[in-house]
């Protein structure tokens, strides 16, 4: 009979396996694809924006870094892998989602005339 020890160790276990099980790369290439098209999309933003273009450029070249790693994992999956996971598949949905919200930020302060700043 095992103990409640054993009980606990094991489904711990198990979590940090399933967490790393593998993920097809198959499941990742529409979110590799999708971060791409919003990198693209922010670019023409930039490129048309009226105001703020300064802050628009930084976030700019901050979503252009993380396209690029994502690219290069793209890439050079066959040398990484141990990448292809549950919890990075999980972390890739989340980082698409943040580009969405830079993108929509930059869409919003392209068109402001001046941006707030508090004290």
């Amino acid at each position: 009979m095992e103990d409640n020890g054993s009980k606990k160790y094991s489904f711990t276990e198990s979590l940090v396996d399933s967490a790393f099980m593998f993920v097809p790369l198959t499941k990742f290439l529409p979110l590799i694809n999708e971060i791409g098209n919003f990198f693209n999309e922010i670019i023409e933003l930039v490129e048309a924006a009226e105001h703020n273009k300064r802050t628009c450029e930084i976030l700019k070249n901050r979503v252009r870094v993380a396209q690029l790693a994502v690219r290069d994992l793209r890439d050079k999956r066959k040398d990484r892998d141990d990448f292809f996971n549950k919890i990075n598949y999980i972390r890739l949905q989340e980082l698409s989602t943040i580009i969405t919200q830079i993108k929509k930020f930059i869409s919003e302060i392209s068109l402001m005339k001046t941006l707030n700043k508090s004290s």
